[in-house]
């Protein structure tokens, strides 16, 4: 059997294909005119098909893309001794603090090098944030990953079956986030971001 190639010059941009659960024939019919087929040695059916097309398709828009690191988010006890250390120790930029009254945190966003950390105060000690100090002390408490199409990003980590903290985008600092729980990512809080206009 010959074996085919997407044909890039002809292909479309894969991050502009519609998710599989917003599959369109014309993604379709796009990958099948632009494959390039290799014919084996010796002769043989080319093996450029349709269902081929549509298998690599599903294949490569079934995942839950990261554009990068948003952010690392850090539980703390008082975020003004927090924001004072890291401004002294490692020259961080001055930052505003904001209070997240539904998510129970005092929160601020601080550029540390190529990323950036997401110092977390609780506003009480029944919070979520505020029982993970009790529990576990100040320290690292999620992983936030930027994501494009974060309701698409949602649905395709559920047809994965991964919980989800959050089925739907809610605002939050960053832009508009969901949470993922730890037990599904390996113990680590995971984070979705998708940027604003409004965000920082």
């Amino acid at each position: 059997m010959g074996t085919w190639v997407p044909d890039s010059p002809s292909m479309p941009n894969l991050s502009q294909v519609a998710s599989p659960c917003n599959f369109q024939e014309e993604d379709c019919n796009k990958y099948v005119t632009g494959l390039r087929l290799k014919k084996p040695a010796g002769g043989g059916e080319l093996a450029g098909t349709r269902k081929r097309a549509e298998e690599y398709i599903m294949s490569t828009t079934s995942v839950c893309s990261v554009n990068y690191i948003d952010h690392v988010g850090v539980a703390v006890q008082d975020i003004e001794a927090a924001l004072e250390m890291f401004e002294r120790v490692f020259g961080t930029p001055p930052a505003q603090v904001h209070e997240l009254a539904d998510q129970g945190v005092r929160a601020t966003l601080i550029q540390v090098g190529q990323t950036r950390l997401e110092l977390l105060e609780p506003l009480g000690e029944d919070t979520p944030v505020g029982r993970f100090i009790q529990r576990r002390g100040e320290g690292l408490h999620h992983l936030a990953f930027n994501v494009s199409d974060l309701p698409g990003k949602l649905k395709i980590l559920e047809q994965e079956g991964l919980q989800l903290v959050d089925r739907e985008p809610r605002e939050g600092l960053s832009g508009s986030i969901a949470f993922v729980h730890p037990r599904s990512v390996v113990g680590i809080l995971t984070e979705l971001v998708e940027s604003t206009p409004n965000s920082p």
